[in-house]
């Protein structure tokens, strides 16, 4: 096939599972937790695997750079502002709000997209 591996998985999954299956797994909030538990294990291939991601990933979980920020109740509600450092003037501003249908991962799993555009002297928000 010439589709791309990943949605050829997707389209198995789903003659596998059913639709009804899926859109039960997808509102009960099961394929949320174990998507997210699958990334959240899946973190410490990248410090083996390429390990100045893992460091660039722990620098921009300082204080120095993160401030979060909640905006609703949920505790996947929050916003992570990194603001360029040292504290010169910034050229503009990133929002990035990661998707997947609002159903899955929390903004620490988007850290990385920061660091190109703080270096680039942007202050970056990511919403969760």
């Amino acid at each position: 096939s010439l589709l791309p591996i990943d949605v050829q998985c997707t389209r198995a999954i789903g003659k596998f599972l059913g639709r009804h299956n899926l859109n039960t797994l997808r509102d009960s909030g099961s394929f949320r937790f174990i998507v997210d538990w699958l990334v959240t294990l899946s973190c410490p291939s990248v410090a083996f695997l390429k390990p100045s991601a893992a460091f660039d990933f722990l620098q921009l979980s300082s204080s120095d750079h993160l401030k979060k920020y909640k905006y609703g109740s949920h505790f996947m509600q929050e916003i992570h502002l990194y603001e360029r450092l040292p504290a010169t003037k910034c050229t503009g501003f990133v929002f990035f709000v990661h998707g997947g249908a609002w159903g899955s991962g929390m903004p620490w799993m988007y850290r990385l997209v920061a660091g190109g555009f703080l270096q680039a002297g942007m202050s970056v928000a990511i919403v969760g």
